[in-house]
């Protein structure tokens, strides 16, 4: 229950924060620094935390099994009841078989040709669908682009926290879906699901 949120979830790209010096402070004392691996100021808050914390890369998925998986692994390293994250984690995958049905039954019939950036195809699997191409993160090119027009797609998922398929959009009558990867100042993950459940349908169905 005592946890220390360094960056704020209302920018676009959290990762991308630039720690003040009372961050770096905040995590001097702390028994455990959680990182995603992929922020800019990782190594900063790898210094600020002294020979005592624990520095542990967490793997930031939704896919029910892989998140059960860390949730388990994180229960361990930190000497945590392993029935209660098991008890939390069998919200979240009812709730994801819920909103998984929910998309489905709304985009029945339809059969969209989907291309998703590299971090929103979990979303394609919340809607029971199989993207054919991917773009990003790395800016598109225009060989790139010319592979995935030629796919034909008819929906593309974007990352609406770090865009790289605006090109594409140019190029195709594809309509473009804002996935979203980030919870807000809830922290719920399971709202993140509802969220993008709410996307797909509205764009798909």
């Amino acid at each position: 229950t005592d946890i220390t949120v360094i960056a704020p979830s209302n920018l676009q790209h959290p990762p991308d924060y630039d720690p003040k010096a009372s961050d770096l402070a905040a995590v001097a004392d702390a028994d455990f620094i959680l990182l995603a691996g992929f922020e800019g100021f990782a190594d900063r808050l790898r210094e600020a935390a002294g020979s005592d914390a624990v520095v542990d890369v967490v793997a930031t998925e939704y896919f029910p099994a892989a998140l059960e998986a860390e949730v388990l692994r994180l229960a361990a390293l930190m000497g945590l009841d392993e029935h209660t994250a098991m008890h939390n984690i069998e919200h979240y995958k009812e709730h994801w078989d819920m909103e998984s049905q929910r998309v489905q039954d709304a985009i029945a019939g339809k059969t969209p040709v989907v291309v998703s950036h590299a971090f929103t195809g979990v979303w394609a699997a919340l809607a029971g669908l199989e993207p054919v191409g991917t773009f990003g993160p790395e800016p598109l090119t225009p060989t790139k682009v010319a592979e995935l027009v030629a796919l034909n797609p008819t929906v593309i998922l974007e990352n609406s926290h770090m865009p790289a398929g605006a090109d594409l959009m140019e190029a195709t009558d594809a309509v473009m879906l804002q996935m979203v990867n980030f919870p807000g100042d809830d922290f719920d993950l399971k709202l993140v699901v509802t969220v993008n459940a709410d996307i797909l349908i509205d764009g798909i169905g």
